[in-house]
């Protein structure tokens, strides 16, 4: 306000404010020249501090399905000298492991995440894998051809021609058989003292050996004949 001064004077939370006129100015009696204010800061309000969200709780898991082992079969061999197979059975929530010592297989059913065996079910199976010998034959015996005997030709006697050999007649014309004539000049040997008393007669042994000539000289012919044809 022109012509006015004011001042403050402050104790504590009090102030006090006056009011001075200036030079040449003057108040109209009885007005307040002096003040007096309280300066108390007021609590400033805060936001209360939030609270921690209370955490989730969690869900609760689901319960697993239950599921039931399918036992495992051995299929036979079919021939001998081959193992018999193990076939696993194909099951949804079930794995199928197989472990082997020797001739023996053992194999082990697990449940997979989210599933569950049913109580006192039968998780594990063993089998032998022993493959069946084959028997062996008898030998069957061995066959060998019996030889053949060995046939020999009896040899034809050999004749003896007195006049030597002769020439061997042609395949159409068979030679004829050549007779030896005695000579009429040959002398009838004298028989023997002992011929003499006997009553054998020399002229008829002549004649046998003639014969025995001749049948030997026909023989050698014929065969010489025979050979010819063949």
């Amino acid at each position: 306000v022109e012509g006015i001064t004011y001042n403050q004077n402050r104790e504590g939370d009090t102030v006090t404010v006056t009011a001075t006129a200036a030079d040449g100015y003057a108040f109209e009696t009885g007005v307040a020249t002096e003040w007096q204010f309280t300066v108390t800061a007021e609590d400033c309000v805060t936001d209360p501090e939030p609270k921690p969200e209370p955490e989730p709780e969690p869900e609760p898991e689901p319960e697993p399905l239950t599921v039931t082992p399918v036992a495992p079969t051995l299929e036979a061999a079919t021939e001998c000298g081959i193992e018999p197979t193990i076939t696993l059975p194909q099951v949804e929530g079930i794995t199928y492991n197989q472990n082997r010592e020797g001739d023996t297989v053992t194999v082990t059913a697990t449940a997979a995440d989210g599933y569950a065996f049913e109580t006192g079910v039968a998780t594990e199976w063993q089998f032998t894998v022993t493959a069946e010998k084959c028997e062996e034959g008898p030998e069957e015996p061995s066959v060998t051809d019996p030889e053949e005997p060995q046939v020999t030709d009896p040899e034809e006697p050999q004749v003896t021609d007195p006049e030597g050999p002769q020439e061997p007649a042609g395949p159409s014309e068979p030679a004829d058989p050549v007779t030896p004539k005695p000579t009429t000049d040959a002398k009838t040997p004298a028989a023997p003292a002992s011929l003499a008393s006997t009553g054998s007669n020399p002229g008829m042994i002549g004649l046998a050996a003639v014969a025995a000539i001749t049948l030997g000289a026909a023989l050698v012919v014929l065969r010489r004949a025979r050979s010819a044809r063949a």
